[in-house]
């Protein structure tokens, strides 16, 4: 994974919403993923690295699908553990901000549609035909019989 210069990541860092802001800083997240970490065996360094992959995260730089594949790459874990400590990072960090983080994710698509200068005109459609009453249309022949 490419590795960020710190203003890089400051210049994304300064146009996230409030609420990422918050949660990147967030002691509690920060704790969290430790925790995670330590879990699974982790030392201090792994820790930080896990902390840092999931920074990745919230500054859109790694999308929240692909967060278990980069921890495989950059930890160097097995899929099985990468998949179960996404999981609980998903849990325990990302679930709070997911609607935001969608947002984050979710393209951005110009459109290349002018709407036209004119108004458009509707078709005619063909009167429909009154609605029959209850005697007209017959017996019913869907009804079973009540024993």
């Amino acid at each position: 994974m490419t590795r960020y210069s710190k203003e890089d990541l400051f210049k994304l860092y300064r146009k996230l919403p409030q609420e990422l802001k918050e949660e990147m800083g967030s002691e509690e997240n920060s704790d969290a993923l430790f925790d995670i970490g330590k879990r699974y065996g982790f030392d201090d360094k792994k820790c930080e690295e896990l902390v840092r992959v999931s920074a990745y995260v919230h500054l859109g730089l790694v999308k929240p699908s692909d967060f278990n594949k980069t921890l495989e790459e950059e930890l160097g874990l097995d899929e099985n553990t990468a998949k179960k400590i996404s999981d609980e990072a998903y849990r325990f960090v990302f679930h709070s901000s997911e609607s935001v983080l969608e947002t984050l994710y979710t393209p951005k698509i110009e459109s290349k549609f002018t709407p036209p200068k004119a108004p458009i005109r509707s078709i005619p459609s063909a009167p429909l035909p009154p609605p029959q009453s209850r005697e007209d249309r017959g017996s019913d022949t869907y009804r079973e019989p009540v024993s």
